[in-house]
């Protein structure tokens, strides 16, 4: 998928995935999914499809279906790694912005 939000073109075909996650609530009407991208600037977004309302609201493709590219700072793709337990991404790529307990 590809698009431009701000003046910024966000390309899943040209940017690497660096995380994966399945979702399925007991309200959602079936299973969403997401993926967490790093562009080749360093921007990082989150692809998500499926049947969610925060994708049906944004674009609709089919009745039980939508997609949308979410870009998300720095920080809030340090927060959605640690939702998922990503920590191997969050060593590698956050150490920053993280303290020893």
């Amino acid at each position: 998928m590809r698009i431009t939000i701000n003046n910024k073109v966000y390309d899943t075909d040209y940017a690497a995935v660096m995380a994966e996650a399945i979702h399925q609530g007991r309200s959602d009407p079936g299973p969403w999914f997401e993926e967490l991208y790093i562009s080749q600037r360093g921007n990082w977004f989150v692809y998500g499809w499926g049947d969610h309302p925060k994708y049906l609201t944004h674009y609709i493709e089919c009745k039980i279906c939508g997609y949308r590219i979410t870009p998300i700072s720095r920080e809030e793709a340090l927060t959605w790694c640690e939702k998922h337990q990503e920590q191997k991404l969050i060593d590698n790529y956050f150490s920053d912005l993280v303290d020893d307990a």
